[in-house]
């Protein structure tokens, strides 16, 4: 990853401190995994391929993994102290897990040797790249790896509605970026305070090339006009299953 990222995952020092950290808040993140899980589009016997983006030490991977005994994964990060941790952690899974290191900045992120995959997965990792251009080409790019039907699910932090806050863009401007890299359905169906968890869809009636163009011009209108549209989708109006999640300081302060 290019150093846009105030993190220092070169380091096997603030690797270890990062992942206890992180270790000790995994249960109350499961819910949200959880969430993200309610949204697949398969049962849970299906023999899925799943993209993990930013996957880190694996628990997004390792809860899917474990609900899904048929999927397989593979994690995507750009730290190698990160991905040694993975492999660690994730090793019970024995070749359902496969870890790849690349920078996301690198239009060759994802080789082609891996494939097309039934969903994609990202929580807390996208908004680090501090580049919302570059978000968007690999909303498109993850777009143009998911097999018909799939989704991607993409939990992250985001500005608030009027525009404040640190992060590369609001939830408005992510689903037209997403909706311009060619997916469907996209929607917000959950979200507090800043973080908000996004569900894109990939109809069998596009095809890939009518999927690009049509993406590469809504980007060209974007990026000429800045002309975003009004989002009916806000924080709040789409709760999830069960009991809503409310406390998101801890992951404010994290990468995932």
């Amino acid at each position: 990853m290019q150093p846009k990222d105030h993190h220092d995952w070169a380091s096997e020092t603030y690797v270890d401190e990062w992942v206890k950290r992180q270790q000790s808040e995994d249960p109350a993140r499961a819910q949200r995994f959880e969430l993200m899980c309610d949204r697949f589009p398969f049962p849970h016997d299906a023999p899925v391929r799943i993209l993990d983006l930013g996957a880190g030490y694996g628990p997004v991977s390792a809860f899917i993994l474990d609900r899904y005994p048929n999927a397989t994964c593979v994690g995507q990060d750009g730290s190698a102290p990160m991905l040694d941790r993975a492999r660690m952690l994730m090793a019970r899974f024995g070749e359902r897990f496969t870890p790849i290191e690349s920078d996301l900045f690198a239009k060759d992120w994802l080789p082609s040797r891996f494939g097309s995959f039934d969903a994609a997965v990202s929580s807390i990792c996208l908004h680090n790249l501090r580049d919302f251009v570059r978000i968007g080409e690999i909303y498109g790019e993850v777009c143009r790896r998911l097999k018909p039907g799939g989704v991607f699910l993409n939990l992250d932090l985001v500005n608030a509605p009027d525009g404040t806050g640190p992060f590369p863009a609001g939830l408005d401007d992510h689903l037209v970026a997403l909706r311009a890299a060619g997916y469907h359905g996209v929607s917000c169906f959950w979200g507090d305070a800043r973080l908000a968890l996004l569900r894109l869809r990939l109809t069998v009636s596009s095809s890939r090339d009518d999927r690009v163009e049509r993406g590469r011009r809504a980007l060209h209108r974007l990026a000429t006009r800045r002309l975003f549209a009004p989002c009916s989708e806000v924080f709040g109006e789409a709760r999830p299953r069960g009991n809503s999640v409310s406390n998101t300081s801890s992951l404010r302060r994290s990468r995932r």
